[in-house]
């Protein structure tokens, strides 16, 4: 195909905060405001901002978990807007022990995208699970058998297995070991190379973002403040925000930290 594998056009969430009483009910909060980028066959993007920057939504809103409020989201040139797991589209959540039933074994689990006759439906399985490293054996397993890092293989097994173009990974390691962490990161990346998956990489750390994308969004308070190449954005950040995330991760330096605040205070807008 030419052209974008994804176009995010203004997508929109709102939602009103619970309260006791009805008729107390405050005014809607805006958690996703007008946020929109494209997404090339293939490419890597990585989306990074802190908590409740809007980035998960986003991620919920684009793979029809949520339904916008306003906006569109358009796969291989079709409006898929709210349509639930739209084929061709996966996700990986952050939690698998959260994200995998505990009631049932790991091959109805890693099968549940497809639609084919059990026979071949097994077959599938099989060969997804031996694909991110499992033996197929574990299929007659339930979820809670399993380590932090099998289980997150599993849900890696669950998205690819009915061969995706595209999957969301939204924070795929963090809830598992650091020793475990790398070991995931590594898996997908092959995955990607050995079929052309596009991913789309939900995080809070840029470190694993600069050595996994290509291209890069930056999230504050639900809108898309930067975007660019990863390379570009991380090497010279225009805006304020992206500066604070990697001074996060950055070795302080006193000299740098000051001539960025002084470049700051000079540079904004009077009465900021």
């Amino acid at each position: 195909m030419t052209g974008p594998l994804l176009r995010i056009e203004g997508l929109t969430k709102r939602y009103r905060p619970p309260s006791p009483l009805p008729f107390l009910n405050g005014p809607p909060r805006t958690v996703l405001d007008a946020a929109s980028f494209t997404l090339a066959p293939g490419e890597a993007l990585g989306i990074v901002g802190g908590s409740g920057s809007g980035k998960s939504t986003l991620a919920l809103c684009g793979v029809g978990l949520l339904r916008p409020d306003a906006g569109r989201v358009v796969f291989a040139g079709r409006d898929v807007t709210g349509e639930r797991a739209p084929p061709g589209m996966q996700m990986v959540f952050q939690d698998p022990k959260a994200s995998l039933d505990p009631r049932r074994r790991i091959a109805a689990i890693v099968g549940e995208p497809l639609r084919p006759a059990k026979g071949e439906r097994e077959g599938l399985v099989a060969e997804a699970l031996g694909e991110v490293g499992l033996d197929p054996a574990v299929g007659g397993r339930l979820p809670h058998e399993l380590s932090g890092g099998q289980r997150q293989r599993v849900a890696i097994a669950r998205a690819l297995v009915a061969r995706p173009r595209l999957v969301w990974l939204d924070e795929p390691v963090s809830a598992l070991d650091v020793s475990v962490q790398a070991q995931v990161l590594a898996l997908l990346w092959s995955l990607r190379e050995r079929h052309g998956l596009a991913y789309i990489l939900i995080s809070h750390d840029l470190a694993v973002v600069a050595r996994t994308t290509e291209r890069l969004v930056v999230m504050e308070g639900g809108r898309i403040v930067e975007a660019g190449t990863t390379a570009e954005v991380l090497a010279r950040p225009c805006h304020p925000y992206t500066q604070t995330l990697l001074d996060a991760v950055l070795p302080f330096d006193p000299k740098a930290a000051k001539a960025r605040l002084e470049r700051f205070r000079r540079d904004r807008p009077r009465g900021a």
